[in-house]
């Protein structure tokens, strides 16, 4: 069974750029000409800001955990490189969940760096205002830079929603941008409509659902749904002979578990899945759940299952 997070590729990617939206309104008052950024380490420990900086004004590091908790760190402990956007730091960043908030003057035109990509310029999904980017007329793809540059007087930050969405060779998936969070629909049907088309991927559109109550969820998709608290939510809609089918997903970080429920009992997983894996299904009012982890994670699947029954 795969992990969690490459199950669903996008969505680690999606959660943080929706935290970092309101994260970086709520830092502090900016002039208008100063790019906000929110970033952490990246699976090597590595820090990149990703948009391209002329010079850095502030970094300040903030508990992913506790939002209150946040380090203003003085310049002289910190270097930046312009050329990969990588951050260095003098000390081990503070905090078991950082993230790095930065804030500078953008380089002109806009320019942002892609630092583990080495596919394709057609295998980016380039985001701008509602839409897919036209590659090679609003942005271009340097491969052997690794970077996007837009237009001149093309301003993605300001000018409306953008978004980049990226799979390294192991199958992460990655994404960044500043999207509006009343929009996440729309940006969640586009990016499986470019897999779709692009990759030959099922229609499969996952929409974030992170803090609705159970009864409004209910209420949406037409069915009881009773889940255990979790960390994030989500609507999973796919496509069969042209009718949607609907189901409700939890995302517990301490299990790394997805919990699953919908209308239709779910179809056993291969044996070879079997070995690999720690899953559990019941029904209740009508309604199919399943937790699914990895077999390394049964006691914790445990736990939560004990919260269910």
């Amino acid at each position: 069974m795969k992990s969690v997070r490459k199950m669903l590729p996008f969505v680690a990617a999606f959660v943080v750029l929706v935290g970092s939206v309101l994260i970086a309104r709520a830092v502090h008052a900016r002039p208008s000409d100063v790019y906000p950024v929110n970033t952490g380490p990246n699976q090597n420990g590595i820090v990149y800001t990703v948009r391209v900086f002329k010079d850095i004004s502030s970094v300040v590091v903030i508990d992913g955990k506790k939002h209150a908790r946040r380090k203003h760190l003085a310049p002289g402990s910190y270097s930046y490189d312009p050329q990969t956007t990588r951050l260095d730091f003098a000390e081990p960043l503070p905090f078991d969940d950082p993230i790095v908030h930065v804030e500078g003057r953008a380089v002109q035109p806009e320019q942002f760096y892609i630092a583990d990509f080495s596919g394709a310029e057609s295998e980016l999904l380039v985001l701008f205002k509602d839409r897919v980017a036209i590659a090679g007329y609003e942005y271009v793809y340097d491969a052997d830079t690794h970077l996007i540059t837009f237009r001149s007087d093309l301003h993605p930050e300001a000018d409306g929603n953008f978004h980049i969405t990226f799979q390294t060779e192991d199958g992460a998936g990655h994404a960044f941008g500043n999207w509006r969070r009343k929009d996440l629909d729309t940006l969640s049907e586009l990016e499986w409509q470019w897999m779709h088309q692009t990759q030959g991927a099922p229609l499969h559109v996952i929409k974030l659902r992170t803090g609705v109550s159970d009864r409004k969820l209910s209420k949406e998709v037409g069915f009881s749904v009773r889940l255990p608290k979790g960390d994030s939510t989500f609507l999973s809609e796919t496509m069969e002979d042209m009718e949607k089918h609907v189901s409700v997903m939890r995302w517990y970080n301490d299990a790394d578990a997805v919990i699953e429920c919908k209308t239709t009992p779910f179809a056993e997983i291969s044996a070879e899945d079997a070995e690999m894996s720690f899953t559990r299904t019941w029904e209740r009012d009508g309604t199919f759940y399943r937790l699914g982890t990895n077999a390394e994670n049964r006691a914790a699947a445990e736990k939560l299952l004990s919260s269910v029954r």
